[in-house]
């Protein structure tokens, strides 16, 4: 069994790596486990916490033995985790209720819930949550929210620094789209994901409109009936000026659609446009060319370069 001090030589040794975070990682989650969980074990921890703050987030995912028995014995060592990915694990209305309450994910910055079948009164409790205020990135995926629990997400403050959000397949609609689009509190989301939920027209010019779409760098919106309308909408979105990545895949687009987005104004940074399974043609692919866009036949994405900036001279 490891010392404390034998613990925080190792931490010393690991924050002096140039690198491998994710390997240290996963040692020191070795460590840890072989540490008893008794009382000695939360100062082992608040060494540990200590000397891996500056650790990338991302790679701090909590490993699947510390997830067992999350909902009945959460683990202890949880707390040093800021990704938790919890995808097919059967929580239910209880079981998200016991995760909103549980005070060691209070610094998670991700949490990955797709396909836990969660419903919305399940997102209501944990859009609630004291403890989950931290959270950056958000997966719903193919859980049975609805409109209903979108509109709670949306109008809870507990979750205004999402960054990067996850709703394909829930149900959405024009009515969760609406919902969306009318939150107070979304302000800095960089990546939306709303594939797959039935929007037309009607709740893209809504998500369009709004400022939550306002600092976007990459709005995924695949097999949605949003027709052309839905694509003049978007082209006419003062809030996407940082759009940098557009997907728009089996989404009933025609030339219209694709010389809307083309000649856009607003999206003169997209340098990714994904338009697979549209039935545009050569009006729109000439439209596209004529912005720069080129199309990569093997990614089947068409790709444009941006002109850089000249660094302006000392004293202009």
């Amino acid at each position: 069994m490891p010392t404390l001090d034998e613990l925080a030589e190792l931490q010393t040794k690991l924050t002096a790596q140039a690198g491998d975070f994710e390997t240290a990682w996963a040692d020191l989650c070795s460590l840890l486990d072989s540490w008893p969980t008794n009382a000695t074990l939360s100062n082992a921890l608040g060494v540990v916490e200590a000397a891996i703050a500056h650790w990338p987030a991302f790679l701090r995912e909590a490993p699947w033995q510390w997830k067992e028995n999350i909902l009945t014995r959460p683990n202890p060592r949880l707390r040093l985790a800021r990704t938790l990915d919890l995808t097919y694990t059967e929580l239910g209305n209880t079981g998200a209720a016991t995760l909103a309450e549980l005070p060691l994910l209070a610094n998670l910055r991700s949490l990955n819930l797709a396909n836990t079948g969660i419903g919305p009164a399940s997102l209501a409790a944990l859009a609630q949550s004291l403890y989950l205020t931290q959270i950056e990135g958000l997966t719903l995926n193919y859980d049975p929210i609805g409109p209903e629990g979108v509109r709670a997400l949306a109008h809870s403050p507990t979750w205004a620094s999402l960054k990067h959000l996850r709703l394909a397949d829930i149900g959405l609609g024009d009515a969760g789209a609406v919902a969306l689009a009318a939150s107070p509190h979304l302000r800095q989301l960089r990546l939306l994901d709303i594939a797959n939920n039935d929007i037309t027209a009607v709740g893209m010019r809504a998500l369009a409109e709004s400022p939550v779409l306002g600092v976007l760098d990459t709005l995924i919106a695949s097999s949605n009936p949003i027709g052309d309308a839905g694509a003049q909408a978007l082209a006419a979105a003062p809030y996407l000026t940082h759009l940098g990545g557009l997907y728009l895949i089996m989404t009933d687009l025609s030339d219209a659609g694709a010389v809307a987005l083309a000649d856009s104004p607003y999206l003169t940074r997209v340098t990714e446009l994904d338009l697979q399974a549209n039935a545009f043609g050569k009006v729109g692919k000439v439209a596209l060319r004529a912005v720069g866009y080129r199309y990569s036949a093997e990614e089947q994405v068409w790709h444009r370069k941006l002109p850089r900036l000249r660094a302006q001279p000392a004293g202009a």
